[in-house]
């Protein structure tokens, strides 16, 4: 074994030094982005003699006396006789502020926005006889409200009450956001879904949001709701995908009722999306797609096909054999036949009945390059076991870009006999 060279040591040695830098910036930064929230835990004995907790327990207390210029210090303490996880989103412990309306019902009165990068939750353990500081802020400009703080999480500390103000506008716009979605009731997901209510964000993810959010509530409660969003013509396919899954997970009955429609009735909403997505296989959808791919007019029939030869019994073969041969269906569905039978029961490679003598010639050009490549290959290797040093790094680029070619040459070949064929 060669000695390693003096250039391969510092190059070895650079590398460590700015992996090590790397790890202790990402891991500084991470601790410092609660301090930067919430400041570093302290004592309970250091409390300010007008903060007030309760002995043994896990309390939030707004400091309303020392709130200046739209910024307030609330004043998270674990006088328990355990440590507590906090739930953190990029170093906010999701402490919302609250009004009371004239009703007396309290009403969120500050968006959240949830983040799409997983990184950005984490917890923050408090230890016991602690307690963190975090500095937050309100609105300057409004109308003046009985206000307190509460944190949207599994925890659910509610803070003491204070007066704060507040705009009108921050109150209507948390009504239909993520986070009333996340935690609202059955009434608002009819809202959201079957009204055309103003949303602050992307109203077609808040929808998605909603139906998933059905899934908390009984199975009669949710199906009609599903049944009239799935009618309405503003649904897109993302949303149906997500109405058909919470068809199976609450009522598989239902979900069957409208698979059946939708294969045997043209002229249903959602018919394609519907077809494309059938999660369940029986006996009873298995003879209404026998029955219904007799129809050369359907105008989904190529989803139908599909969804009929999974099952790969012989009625099936034979009902793909007879569509082949029978000129009333148009031709890209006697291709889908074809492929169908090729796929599901190993019969006719699918590139030949597509592309006919450009199927052989572009197998026969691929198995001459091919062979060309494995000469190449050889001849790479001799050169690199005996050949001039100089050509020793291109010979390793060349044989290794002939290999991957020929892989690939071989892979395809593979998948078209083995596993009937590929569909172009």
């Amino acid at each position: 074994m060669k000695p390693i060279t003096r250039k391969w040591r510092g190059f070895i040695r650079n590398t460590f030094h700015i992996s090590c830098l790397i790890i202790v910036t990402t891991a500084t930064f991470a601790q410092d982005t609660w301090r930067i929230a919430s400041g570093a835990a302290r004592p309970v004995e250091t409390l300010p003699q007008h903060i007030k907790a309760p002995d043994g327990k896990f309390s939030l207390y707004a400091d309303y006396e020392k709130a200046r210029h739209g910024e307030i210090n609330l004043y998270i303490i674990n006088k328990t006789r355990q440590p507590i996880s906090i739930p953190t989103q990029d170093g906010d412990p999701f402490i919302i502020i609250e009004v009371r309306m004239t009703n007396d019902v309290w009403r969120r009165a500050q968006n959240h926005v949830y983040s799409d990068c997983g990184n950005s939750y984490s917890r923050e353990v408090l230890s016991n006889g602690y307690y963190f500081v975090v500095q937050t802020s309100f609105s300057t400009n409004g109308s003046l409200y009985p206000v307190r703080f509460r944190t949207y999480d599994r925890l659910t500390l509610i803070s003491n009450e204070g007066a704060g103000t507040v705009s009108p506008w921050d109150i209507e716009a948390c009504k239909y956001d993520m986070m009333a979605i996340h935690n609202g009731d059955l009434d608002l997901m009819k809202e959201v879904l079957l009204k055309d209510v103003p949303m602050p964000e992307d109203a077609k993810q808040l929808r998605v949001a909603a139906v998933n959010r059905l899934g908390a509530f009984k199975s009669e409660d949710v199906v009609p709701i599903l049944k009239s969003v799935l009618e309405r013509e503003d649904t897109d396919e993302r949303l149906s995908l997500n109405i058909l899954r919470l068809y199976g997970n609450k009522a598989p009955d239902k979900l069957q009722e409208l698979i059946l429609s939708a294969i045997k009735d043209v002229t249903i909403k959602r018919r394609e999306w519907i077809l494309k997505r059938i999660g369940i296989r029986n006996s009873t959808i298995y003879h209404a797609l026998l029955v219904a791919v007799k129809n050369p007019d359907d105008p989904h029939l190529h989803l139908l096909l599909r969804n009929l030869s999974v099952y790969e019994s012989h009625a099936v073969r034979k009902e793909l054999e007879r569509i082949i041969k029978d000129s009333r269906y148009s031709e890209a569905d006697r291709y889908e036949c074809k492929y169908d039978l090729g796929y599901f029961f190993g019969e006719t490679p699918g590139v030949s009945p597509v592309m006919g003598i450009w199927a052989s010639i572009i197998y026969a050009l691929s198995g001459a390059f091919s062979i060309g490549s494995f000469m190449a290959v050889v001849y790479s290797l001799i050169v690199l076991r005996r050949g001039p040093r100089v050509l020793k790094s291109y010979t390793c680029f060349v044989a290794s870009m002939l290999s991957l070619l020929l892989c690939c040459y071989l892979l395809l070949f593979f998948i078209n006999f083995t596993h009937g064929g590929i569909y172009f």
